[in-house]
């Protein structure tokens, strides 16, 4: 009877710390639509990085045509939301989280829950925003059989950084920012800021890494 009660209790303890586990490390979303057969809960989902892989959104509720998804995310990471021919959008996502987001007829969100929902309302999109720049513009350069101008290119790449962290500052300025958040957002930016540096600086001779070296202000 003892062996018993002694293999019970580690059943139920292994059984706890394994659901706190989970919930320590897992992040549920809800997207709620208008009601309206143009917006279909069916064809939203989601973009996982962790994963590797797209996944829908399930438990639809038709009453307030809203969605509901729950995956494991053990660490802060971007993520990307698609409604079918209606919205497409990033946020960053944070582990353990409980993440709400209203979407209305004209595609505008609003973050109405969540760790930081007041972050991901100011910066969704922002660092894909970024990465198209970047991209865009030695794409646009390097396609045009023009010379490249190193220094006006990265001039540019600078500006637009400067110009997402002052509007991201002045936006959070009333509130404490959630800490991860911070630092996930901005060496994002860092990352994609000295990722289109190197990929320039392949096409380029080798002694312009002297450069990067000058320019790169991560």
């Amino acid at each position: 009877m003892k062996n018993i009660s002694i293999v019970l209790c580690f059943i139920f303890l292994a059984s706890f710390f394994t659901s706190v586990a989970f919930a320590q490390d897992s992040t549920s979303i809800k997207i709620t639509l208008p009601k309206s057969e143009k917006w279909s809960t069916d064809s939203v989902k989601i973009y996982n990085f962790l994963q590797d892989k797209w996944t829908y959104f399930d438990k639809i509720d038709t009453s307030t045509n809203s969605c509901f998804i729950k995956f494991p995310c053990e660490r802060a990471i971007e993520q990307n939301i698609y409604v079918k021919y209606k919205k497409e959008f990033n946020i960053l996502i944070l582990p353990n989280d409980d993440v709400e987001i209203a979407i209305d007829e004209e595609g505008k969100l609003t973050f109405s829950k969540g760790k930081t929902y007041r972050e991901n309302q100011i910066t969704y999109n922002k660092l894909e925003e970024y990465w198209d720049f970047n991209f865009y513009s030695w794409f646009n350069i390097i396609n045009s059989n023009k010379e490249l101008e190193i220094e006006i290119y990265f001039y540019g790449v600078d500006s637009m950084k400067r110009e997402i962290i002052n509007g991201y500052e002045i936006a959070t300025k009333d509130f404490a920012i959630d800490s991860t958040f911070n630092v996930y957002f901005r060496n994002e930016l860092d990352i994609e800021q000295y990722s289109s540096y190197k990929y320039v600086l392949k096409e380029e001779e080798s002694d312009k890494i002297l450069i990067l070296e000058k320019y790169v202000t991560i």
